[in-house]
Formats: C-alpha cells, structure tokens, sequence
C-alpha cells in the first residue's frame, strides 16, 4: 500500500513539474510573483493586498537568489489603483531573456502544496473508511484536472485548498481528543491556512459549529464513565466534577449537562493564536489601529449611499467613524482588513461574466455548481452519485454523523460563499478549496472493494478508471478539460470561458507550432497573454503580434491567424467573423488556428458589404 501510495504522488509530481516547464504565466502569476518579490524587498503587503501573501511568499523566496532586475516604478499604496498589475508587467520587461526560468523557480516551491493536498486526502479517507478509500481519495486528487490545472501556479487556490483540508484533518484529530497540547500546534496551522486565502475565513464560524453539533450529536460526548449510585452520595461533592473532559459534567443536584464550555475555551485559545500568527506573518504591520481610523473602498465598510455601482468610490470612507464601534482597535494587521475591503469592492461593482452562451453584469447562482459538474471527469460524478446513495441506504458507508458533518460542512459554506458573489462569475478556481472535502466523502465508494459482488466491483473501477482516463486525455492542458456532457472539446466556449478554458498559458505552445509549421506564414497573433516573442527569444518579423494593437472586423484579411478562446467569444464581438471559419488546428484546446484564403475573405467580405481584396492590396 505504501508503495502504491508513493508512487501515484510521484506520479503527480512529475506531471506538475512537466506542466511547469511547458506553460507560459497565466494572466495573475507576474503580479504574483512581483507581489511576493515586494514583500521580501520591501518588508509591505500593500501589493495584491485581495489575496494573502503566504503563497507568493513562498513562491518569490527562490527568486530572490537568482540574478534578476526590478523595476517598482509604478508601485503604489492606492487601494483603487490595483498596481500590482502593472509592476508585475515591469518585472516581466525587465527580465525578458531570464522570465521564464524565474518563473518556473518559483512555480516548483508551489507544487509541494499539491503534495500535502493528496497525502491529507489519502489520510483522511484512510482513517474514516479504510485503506483503499485512501487510495481512491489520492487518485481523485491527483488526476483532478482542476487540481492539475493550477496545481503548478502561483495562484493560491490549490495551496489554499491544500492547508484548508490540512487543518480541518487535525482539527477532526482534535475533537476525538481536545487537550491543550494539541491545540497550540492546531492554533498556528489556522493561523497559516488564513494567509492563503481569505474565503477560508468561513472556517472560524465553521469549526464553531462543527464543535457545538459534535458535543451535541457524537455519542462519544455522551459516554458516562460513572461509578455506581452510591458515588453520589459521596461527601464533598459540592463542586462540578468532570470524569473525563469529553464526558458530561455532574452536579449535587444529580442533573447532567454538557461540557462543552471546556471545550469552547480551547477553541477560542486556537482562534487567538491563529490571529496572532497572522499578525506574525504580516509583521504587525498596522495591528491594533482603531476601526475609525481606516479609509475603507467597499460600500459595505464605507456606508455612503452616493456608491456608484459600476466604478464604485472616487474616494475613501468608514461607516464605523463616528459610532462607539470606531474606537475598537483591530486586532488584525492593516493589509488583511483591507485587502478583505478591496476584494468586497471588487465583488460589488463586478465584471461582465459569461456562462452558457450568455453575458452578464448581474451573474448567476448556479454558475459553480453547474460550472464544477461539467469540468470534473463524469466518471467522477457518477461516483459521488453511487456514494451517496449507499450513504443514505445503509448503515456500512456511513461514519459517524459528526464526521460526516465535518466533511459536508465545507463542501457547502464554501460553494455558499463563492456562489453569492454572482458578480464576478468568472473563475471556477475560486471553488477548489471545496474538491478536497468531497474526494473524502466520494472515497467511501471503495468500500464496495470489500463486497463479495464482482458486478459492483467492476463498475467501481471503471468508472474510477474512466476518470481517470478522462482527465488524462485532456493533460498537460488540464485547464481546459470538459467532461463528455458537452460533447466534443470544442463545444466548451458554449458554456464557461475566462481561466476556466484559458488564462494566457499556452503561448509557449504556440510558438512551438509555429516552428513546427513553417507554410504558416506570415501568422498574426490574436492571443492575449503576459508573454511576447522577446520572452521566448523568437526574432522572426513572420511572427505578428496583433494582440498588441486594436483589430477591426471591417479590416478582414487574407492569411494565417492564431486566435485564442476568450478572445474569440469576446463580449466586444471583436473577432466575431473568425466563427464563420473553421480553424485548421487547435492549440491547447484554447487557440485557434485559421488560414483564411483570399476568396474567403471575400466571400465574408461581400455578406458584411464591404469592398473585396484585390490581389495587390494583400
């Protein structure tokens, strides 16, 4: 078992670090990366403040042993001015030959938090259902495509997912045994989890409840260790006396009540040293100002009924300022509050999204929900059905009902929160933190290895394998994998787009089209993504980047272009005369290749009444 595990975790290294190597930065790693470097140089967390700084930290920390120049000219601390954006750009300019190795030093020290996701997942599943659910909780993390995906970035939402699932483990280990040994250690590991994403905030009301319903619902909470009767009588029983600190508590009067205020205490003893943790992380950089004293971006947090709902506030505000609440100070350092304030301003005004051929300002509930059955492995899905049917239909799949609250918990706040933020349907990262939650709960199925019925047995590992197979048809461009419910892989642009098919990291593999097909030129490159040529040492004049100018539908031409998905299906219809060709080859499921001849043009030319081009004008 040992091995098996070790080597489907080598296995999915290997995969990763393969996808480092042939993968140019999505559109958010250089102002990652650029956030993470100002953090070590400048000692500030202004930059990015919409995320934690844990893992770009840790992304940056090699990088700053590499020869490399900086450029923070346009760096700044206005919360409206967003400019990690464009230092992470100047870092790019400035290092145009060496980029891609500092990026991919820093994409390796992120692959070790996919590592610790699928180990916690092996471990948990092996703790509550044996070990081939472990297994099988491993395998649907390693051959995730959503973990896949972004598992080599440095983007923090698989290593959030990753410490989010870590923590909610030792925190299960914790409520069999609450002692105060194992709440310092738990204490700090929230602490860590909270500076790598903010929506894993949710887990201070969460882990309350989950203890509140496991005093309540766990028999084990319940379990009398009592002497017989004639212990009652004993003298000097006039004060509580607690038999065991997960028992129940009893009194002279003979009435019982539960100890859960015991357990309370150590809670609240983890939560003060998660915080100080993250005041420890921040280096207390602001910690304890007095909530008046904030200038706040958010209508929430500012309270001015003037917000302009597209573009927000011209200026700063704090609804608390002149109430009693104003003089609290905050025991939180200065860039968490507000990067919690920013990212709620940018929720609230929001983006145009798109989803199932449509596009919004106004978003959709069910973006995530029907977003995640389509690009997780269907195989997968079919499973969860099969586990959750023989959950409810007999007693042998299920654990405890405090342990599988432990597990359902997370699952649903967290698709809660992300699916209330309909603003800004644009990311269906945004709801990994959950998948590790629900590969546990799904490897309950492996329990089906231990019936005597093969027809149940083989139905298992064919639908594992299918999923499996699945995600693989799909690697290294894992990004873009769709289940077989959309049918071909170029039907997906019909239901999601953004990073959900493409974010700007296939232009490496572009360029190794390009030199594969010499009859493609001259090639115009519609692609947005933070590569150029320069980036990748490519001098060739027959490389046109069209993605740096203003394309004009009326200007259609002859030749050869490379357009990518979301430009495509743009909300401006920029390209929209491209979709009346087919592409003659498709790059990472997300660039589209046409070689438009003189007569097609046109022939596309004469429907939208413009003047035809003649063979001089080419």
């Amino acid at each position: 078992m040992r091995r098996l595990v070790f080597f489907i975790l080598f296995l999915h290294v290997l995969m990763l670090c393969w996808s480092v190597f042939s993968h140019s930065p999505l559109v958010d790693e250089p102002a990652h990366l650029a956030s993470g470097l100002s953090h070590w140089r400048r000692f500030s967390f202004d930059l990015y403040r919409v995320n934690p700084p844990l893992v770009r930290s840790i992304a940056a920390a090699p990088v700053l042993f590499i020869p490399h120049k900086s450029d923070w000219s346009s760096y700044s601390t206005n919360p409206y001015k967003r400019a990690e954006f464009q230092v992470g750009s100047d870092f790019i300019k400035c290092n145009t030959n060496n980029y891609h190795y500092l990026l991919m030093a820093a994409r390796f020290f992120c692959i070790p938090f996919s590592l610790l996701g699928a180990f916690i997942c092996y471990c948990w599943g092996r703790d509550l259902f044996g070990g081939f659910s472990g297994i099988v909780a491993l395998l649907f993390w390693c051959f995730s495509p959503l973990i896949l995906g972004f598992g080599y970035t440095i983007l923090p939402d698989v290593p959030s997912a990753s410490l989010g699932v870590t923590a909610c483990y030792f925190y299960w280990k914790w409520l069999q045994n609450p002692d105060w040994s194992l709440s310092l250690p738990l204490g700090v590991l929230l602490g860590i989890v909270e500076v790598s994403k903010f929506t894993l905030l949710i887990f201070y009301p969460v882990w309350l409840l989950i203890l509140i319903i496991s005093n309540i619902l766990n028999c084990s909470y319940f379990n009398l260790r009592l002497s017989p009767p004639a212990y009652f009588r004993t003298a000097g029983f006039d004060a509580l006396k607690s038999l065991n600190s997960n028992t129940i508590c009893i009194n002279r009067s003979g009435g019982l009540r539960i100890c859960i205020f015991a357990h309370l205490a150590k809670l609240l003893v983890i939560y003060a040293i998660s915080i100080f943790v993250i005041n420890m992380f921040y280096g207390f950089e602001g910690s304890f100002i007095q909530l008046k004293k904030y200038n706040f971006v958010s209508r929430a947090l500012c309270g001015d009924t003037k917000w302009n709902h597209e573009t927000g506030f011209s200026v700063t505000g704090n609804r608390f300022r002149n109430s009693i609440i104003g003089a609290i100070p905050v025991p939180l350092p200065v860039n968490f509050v507000m990067g919690i304030d920013v990212q709620k301003k940018d929720f609230e005004i929001g983006q145009v999204s798109y989803f199932c051929g449509q596009w919004s300002n106004k978003g959709w509930y069910q973006y995530y929900i029907f977003g995640l059955f389509i690009k997780e492995p269907l195989g997968f899905w079919l499973l969860s059905a099969i586990s959750f049917l023989s959950m409810f239909l007999s007693k042998k799949f299920r654990s405890s009902l405090a342990n599988e609250i432990i597990l359902l918990a997370p699952i649903v706040v967290i698709l809660l929160l992300v699916s209330s933020q309909t603003k800004l349907n644009h990311h269906l990262r945004y709801a990994i933190p959950l998948l590790p939650f629900l590969f546990i709960s799904v490897s309950r199925v492996a329990l089906f290895f231990c019936n005597s019925n093969r027809i149940l047995y083989c139905v298992i590992v064919c639908l594992l394998g299918w999923s499996i197979f699945s995600s693989l048809s799909y690697y290294p461009h894992s990004q873009g994998h769709f289940n077989e419910l959309i049918g071909r892989s170029n039907n997906a642009p019909k239901y999601l787009l953004g990073s959900n098919i493409d974010w700007g990291q296939n232009k490496l593999n572009l360029i190794d089209w390009y030199k594969k097909h010499p009859e493609a030129r001259p090639l115009t490159d519609y692609y947005e993504s933070s590569y150029t040529k320069e980036n990748v040492n490519l001098n060739d004049d027959q490389f046109i980047e069209g993605s740096q100018q203003t394309y004009n539908n009326d200007n259609l031409q002859s030749g050869w272009f490379a357009i990518g998905v979301n430009e495509l299906y743009s909300n401006s219809k920029q390209y929209k005369y491209f979709k009346r060709f087919k592409p003659v080859d498709i790059i990472g499921h997300s660039i589209y290749i046409y070689h438009i001849t003189q007569e097609d043009a046109n022939r596309i030319r004469q429907e939208i009444e413009l003047p035809e081009i003649k063979e001089n004008e080419k």
